[in-house]
């Protein structure tokens, strides 16, 4: 330890006599601080103010979130968890940390791509991942094999026949696939139907018309959308029936080699039609089911996940969640979204499953759900706020509550290091809040609304200053 002379004690002792009360109180907590830092540990799991754009499961507990990007910090736009989503870390991806990633696709539990302004490959289950040809803003990724997928973007429509270390423009303006095996596959574009058999190096035209769709089923059966018009070869491609007017439900979902759902949306916001059409007869009629889903947004659109022939998992674009267990038939809503979370809208997460069970779901500003038990509940696994946090307060038991902008509340209960956002009805930025009982809360905002609680924070309910907001300051 250094020795002070006489002559640096008396310039200290000057020194300090000269500082307010105030002053020496903040050089003693930059000084405790200073021994502090490394007691300090983030407490919301990362990221929590970055969109999810995409969601990648190679393991039940193996987990990747790509997201968009934050210019103020050195972390990528990949996140990891390797612990079912208790813990995340953060992934020095892409490589210029400057770049947002617009989705994440994982084709099994090996191959996965990342796509955005650059784009990676992984064959090793996220372990590492390589960098692709540059293409430009990269808006959708979708590999079929671990050889032949598709992306779109700025660019155009490109194919890639070797995983994506190279690329060229799609025979046709192919713009969606669906292979029989690594051999025989079907292609759309706005000139028909195409087929491949020498997997994707030749494609010939099986059916003219305008194409949005098509899928294989079984044997030599293939169902697609030509002009508007739900069409059905049993030759594998060689002669086409028509069967119906779509009425606009142009995306076609297998759920086994009979049943088929088609969606899309049609009419103008807010009156969407978002109604679904199933065919239980490998497309050889249809039933209306009506609006199972309904998406609150302009730009959300639906995605559904298939389990089993007879579990459907699927989100209406707003982050609400539903589930069938009887092959599309019948639905419930077995999630429904916090106030104010919603997608990203240049996003492309959908559900991922690993097996029948256990799934995630990613989506708004670091918001991110897991089930277990096949999407029939859902379990939040991060706080998913993105929102300023202005105050917090703790319980006698030692649970926490915090809030903050667009009436965020988050509480976290004693021992955990999870952060689970609360519905607020209350569409206000709060200010202050203060634990004045075992669960009584009083909360203000920033326009002197004065809010309470006597369940812990769970709701906050108004009792002064509610109409006017007005307050003497």
């Amino acid at each position: 330890m250094k020795l002070l002379n006489k002559n640096s004690v008396k310039y200290a002792k000057l020194f300090f006599e000269k500082l307010t009360s105030l002053q020496i109180l903040i050089l003693l907590l930059l000084a405790i601080s200073q021994t502090l830092v490394a007691q300090w540990s983030t407490q919301s799991p990362i990221p929590t103010n970055l969109n999810i754009s995409g969601i990648g499961a190679p393991t039940s507990n193996r987990i990747f979130i790509s997201t968009d990007d934050n210019s103020f910090d050195d972390l990528g736009s990949l996140y990891e968890s390797s612990d079912g989503g208790e813990n995340w870390i953060a992934r020095d991806i892409p490589a210029s940390l400057a770049s947002p990633f617009f989705g994440l696709f994982f084709l099994d539990s090996q191959y996965g791509w990342l796509y955005g302004n650059e784009n990676y490959r992984t064959t090793d289950g996220g372990t590492t991942w390589t960098e692709l040809p540059l293409l430009g803003s990269t808006y959708f990724m979708k590999f079929y094999n671990p050889n032949f997928g598709v992306t779109t973007g700025n660019f155009g429509i490109y194919i890639s026949r070797n995983g994506g270390t190279s690329w060229e423009p799609s025979p046709n303006e192919i713009f969606a696939f669906d292979f029989v095996d690594e051999q025989i596959g079907y292609g759309v574009s706005s000139n028909g139907i195409y087929k491949t058999t020498d997997a994707g190096l030749t494609f010939t035209n099986v059916k003219t018309g305008f194409a949005e769709s098509v899928i294989y089923l079984s044997g030599s059966k293939v169902v697609g959308v030509v002009d508007s018009i739900f069409v059905r070869s049993t030759d594998a491609g060689t002669s086409w029936s028509t069967i119906s007017q779509t009425q606009g439900k142009n995306n076609l979902v297998k759920v086994s080699s009979d049943i088929i759902l088609a969606y899309g949306k049609t009419d103008s916001f807010p009156d969407f039609d978002d109604r679904v059409f199933r065919s239980s007869d490998g497309g050889q009629s249809w039933n209306d089911l009506g609006e199972i889903l309904t998406s609150s947004t302009y730009y959300g659109s639906f995605a559904f996940t298939v389990t089993s022939p007879q579990n459907i998992v699927a989100t209406d674009g707003s982050g609400n969640m539903y589930r069938s267990n009887d092959a599309g038939l019948n639905w419930i809503q077995t999630f429904t979204t916090p106030n104010g979370m919603l997608p990203f809208y240049l996003g492309s997460a959908v559900p991922v499953f690993t097996d029948a069970q256990v799934g995630y779901f990613g989506y708004g500003q670091g918001f991110i759900i897991k089930t277990t038990n096949g999407g029939d509940s859902w379990i939040q696994i991060s706080s998913g706020s993105g929102s300023t946090i202005n105050d917090m307060d703790r319980f006698s038991n030692g649970d926490i509550i915090a809030v903050g902008e667009y009436g965020t509340i988050l509480k976290k209960e004693s021992g955990s290091n999870k952060w689970i956002i609360q519905t607020s009805n209350a569409q206000t930025n709060f200010k202050a809040v203060q634990v004045i009982g075992l669960n009584d809360v009083v909360a203000v905002d920033d326009s002197g609304k004065i809010f309470t609680s006597n369940d812990g924070g769970i709701n906050l309910v108004c009792i002064i200053f509610c109409s006017s907001g007005f307050i003497n300051r």
